[in-house]
This record gives C-alpha cells, sequence and structure tokens, in this order.
C-alpha cells in the first residue's frame, strides 16, 4: 500500500476517534508537532530524550504523516494530564486498527497515535 493510502487511511481513522472521543465527552487538541515533523524537528525531540526516533536513522512515524499527538482538555481548556481520558482512547484506537503510545513497551506515550 502506498504512503498516499495509508495516510487516507490514517485520516480515516483518526476522524473515527474524534467522533468517539466527542461521544465520550473527551475533548483533544494537537499541538503544533503533533501531526507532521521535520527532520529537524525530530531531531530536537530526540537530542531532548523525548523520543527514539533521530529523524535521519530512524525515522518517526509523524515524518511519514503516520501519526499524530493529541491533548486532552478540560472544560476550562487546560491539558489533562491524567492518564485515563488518553487510555479511553486508546484502547478504542487500538480496536480501530491503530497503534497507541501507551501500548508501547519501554516508552509509553500517552498523548500519541499512529498506523
Amino acid at each position: 500500500m502506498s504512503n498516499t493510502q495509508l495516510r487516507a487511511d490514517f485520516n480515516d481513522l483518526f476522524g473515527l476517534l474524534s467522533v468517539y472521543a466527542k461521544l465520550q465527552g473527551i475533548r483533544f487538541i494537537h499541538p503544533n508537532e503533533g501531526y507532521y515533523r521535520t527532520p529537524e524537528q525530530q531531531r530536537a525531540l530526540f537530542d531532548a530524550g523525548k523520543s527514539k526516533c533521530d529523524g535521519t536513522n530512524i525515522l518517526s512515524r509523524h515524518q511519514s504523516h503516520l501519526a499524530r499527538d493529541v491533548f486532552v482538555i478540560n472544560d476550562r481548556s487546560e491539558i489533562v494530564w491524567d492518564d485515563a481520558p488518553y487510555a479511553t482512547l486508546g484502547a478504542y484506537w487500538e480496536k480501530i486498527g491503530g497503534k497507541w503510545g501507551g501500548s508501547f513497551s519501554g516508552f509509553k506515550d500517552i498523548f500519541h497515535f499512529e498506523i
């Protein structure tokens, strides 16, 4: 399957996740670098110890448009740091065929959703 087809599938799945979140009363936003990352942005995250991907030798799914990070927000538009809403979204994401960063072995990334 081509990257373009995978990107379309990812967008379809992410749309389902957005609807599911709304039905669960969960609201989320995307940080600026939450979708596509340049090699330089990815390298900065790697250098800061926030990613295992260096952006050149090991590419992130963000660099292929196949991952997004989200931040759940509360009624005061503050970011929610509690794992529970992310786990709810992650379980659904995995049910519809995605990979959730909260299920990664070793480096847990509850904000990360990819295919």
